[in-house]
């Protein structure tokens, strides 16, 4: 969901040969660009229940940068990542020849089933017409927690951005983005407005005119006052691209590894000043709630690419203010729906987190480096399709089929229907998509692959198929 140049101290007695850096004696990496997202229980809901909260979220990590021993063949894009680090399968979503971390396309896919789970399970009382933890009382007290699948999405996408934005140019950074997110997000858009226009579907229903569902085709729509999301989950789209926002300033303003760890230390220094603040402004660009995570994702990609040592010390200072915002968040939704309707409590909650932070820890050590299925690529493809359609499928079929078969089956089948349409739509949609608009994107912008896309020599441009949901 980049380009990293290796900012480290220069080491003694290596030998610096051709097409290799004098610091390191290893040829530059390269990278890719992935999306990500984040914005938790906000309170903002409508036309249902409390079950309309939007507690979900977005992003695929794809490609992340290797160590370079040859450059690529005629037709590649960039220079092939070979010999990279542990974990790394070879193979690319784009099929540009760029290197991925499994592991992490593994850990995107849970977090978007753990989404799903919370929103059939705990979440849809009006899809279901009753209370869903009564529906599956044995995923009664699991699926809770699936609410902070929102959260990993976080630190995963605070991960594959820096990684993203590390030496690579501004346009050609929003072009990832762009053609990441857009396709595959307006899809669903089309989906909703035709589920709700075409048939009698009332569960969930965002009743929105046609100028609301013009102004969410922008994914900008929270900014624009009295305008509500088409589907709950497109929430997180919006911290996603604040996030996107920050990181574009501050690739304008030059990424080294001091630059990040000072960038890294003042947000969450602010975060932790200005949670709960009720000024809109400064809850809108520094996401004091979410900050944590982000900072925390960004931090394990400095211990992965630079075996930072101070990095740790980022990731353990997130970590409370982490455990904090997670707690608020749970403890507020049970609150508000009761907790029989959300049976989990604060110490399942702390231990949710810390496993969250310990995944992600184990990737960036290289400890998952083992995980080199070519089939969890698949999975990370899926995720942000199944992300994004997991609830209108749920309005489609749940309600036509609760009456008929037991709450389990319609569980399995509307789950399992939920899968198949994103691997539909990855396939068919997202990808052939992708292809065709990113070459003209980048003809259109100037932006020039296979060549430096970004002045100094930390400066890299491969363009690989890192992508966060």
């Amino acid at each position: 969901m980049c380009k990293d140049a290796r900012v480290t101290s220069p080491r003694p007695n290596r030998r610096t040969t051709p097409g290799r850096t004098p610091s390191t004696g290893r040829a530059p990496a390269s990278g890719g660009g992935p999306h990500a997202g984040a914005e938790a229980f906000t309170g903002r809901f409508h036309g249902g229940g409390p079950e309309r909260v939007a507690e979900g979220f977005h992003a695929s990590v794809g490609a992340v940068p290797g160590r370079r021993s040859e450059t690529a063949g005629p037709g590649s894009t960039g220079p092939t990542a070979v010999n990279g680090p542990r974990g790394f399968t070879g193979a690319s979503e784009g099929g540009g020849g760029h290197s991925r971390l499994a592991a992490l396309d593994l850990l995107r896919f849970l977090a978007a089933l753990s989404v799903m789970a919370f929103h059939y399970c705990i979440a849809f009382a009006s899809v279901w017409g009753a209370r869903p933890a009564t529906l599956l009382p044995a995923m009664a007290h699991i699926a809770p927690l699936g609410i902070l699948g929102v959260e990993l999405f976080f630190v995963i996408s605070g991960f594959v951005i820096l990684m993203s934005v590390w030496g690579r140019g501004l346009r050609q950074f929003a072009v990832s983005r762009f053609v990441r997110l857009y396709p595959a997000y307006w899809l669903s858009l089309a989906a909703v407005a035709l589920l709700y226009g075409l048939t009698d579907a009332k569960a969930l229903d965002p009743k929105l005119s046609l100028g609301d569902y013009l102004i969410n085709a922008t994914m900008a729509q929270r900014a624009f006052p009295g305008v509500y999301d088409a589907v709950g989950v497109y929430w997180s789209l919006w911290a996603e691209l604040r996030f996107y926002i920050l990181m574009a300033i501050f690739l304008l303003i030059g990424i080294t590894l001091r630059r990040a760890q000072v960038l890294m230390v003042i947000w969450l220094a602010a975060a932790a000043l200005t949670y709960g603040t009720a000024n809109k402004w400064l809850d809108m660009f520094l996401m004091p709630q979410y900050a944590p995570y982000f900072v925390a994702g960004m931090a394990f990609f400095l211990i992965y690419r630079h075996r930072d040592w101070f990095a740790w010390i980022l990731v353990m200072a997130a970590l409370p203010l982490a455990i904090r915002e997670s707690v608020d968040k749970v403890g507020r939704r049970v609150k508000l729906v009761g907790h029989d309707a959300m049976p989990v409590g604060d110490t399942a909650v702390i231990i949710a987190v810390i496993v969250i932070f310990v995944l992600v820890a184990l990737v960036a050590s290289g400890a998952l480096g083992w995980m080199r299925w070519r089939g969890l690529i698949l999975l990370g493809g899926l995720t942000y399709p199944l992300y994004l359609l997991h609830s209108t499928v749920a309005v489609a079929l749940i309600p036509a089929l609760r009456d008929s078969m037991p709450p389990g089956a319609v569980l399995a089948l509307t789950a399992a229907t939920s899968i198949v349409a994103a691997f539909l739509v990855y396939r068919l949609v997202e990808r052939p998509l992708q292809r065709a608009l990113r070459p003209r994107l980048e003809g259109l912008l100037g932006v020039r692959r296979g060549r430096r896309a970004a002045k100094g020599p930390q400066a890299n441009n491969a363009d690989s198929a890192v992508t966060v949901w």
